[in-house]
């Protein structure tokens, strides 16, 4: 395999790698407060330069940015949103127990 492939993909790896702290971001995110996600791509910038030294890259090339960034979009396009299902189907059975039990009515 040509090692500019792997790196393009590892560097993608880790764009898929920092969405998880995204959905961190989002549950921290107040409206209209954008100042946070600027902090968010700082901090996923520094996580692909941190795993570009630790597997020992070549110097910086520009798509490692890149694959990077599209890592990051297939976790926003894909898995982002199998998770916001399951956190929607969560949190509308947590309310209907809820309305449940100050209804009294039984299941």
């Amino acid at each position: 395999m040509n090692p500019d492939l792997y790196y393009f993909f590892v560097s993608a790896f880790f764009g898929v790698i920092g969405g998880f702290p995204y959905e961190l971001e989002r549950l921290f995110r107040r409206k209209g407060k954008r100042v946070f996600p600027v902090f968010y791509f700082c901090f996923l910038f520094l996580l692909s330069t941190f795993g570009q030294i630790l597997f020992r890259f070549p110097s910086y090339r520009i798509y490692f940015g890149v694959g990077t960034f599209l890592g990051f979009t297939v976790y926003l396009k894909s898995i982002h949103r199998i998770l916001d299902f399951f956190l929607n189907f969560l949190y509308n059975k947590t309310k209907s127990n809820k309305k449940v039990l100050y209804d009294g009515r039984k299941d």
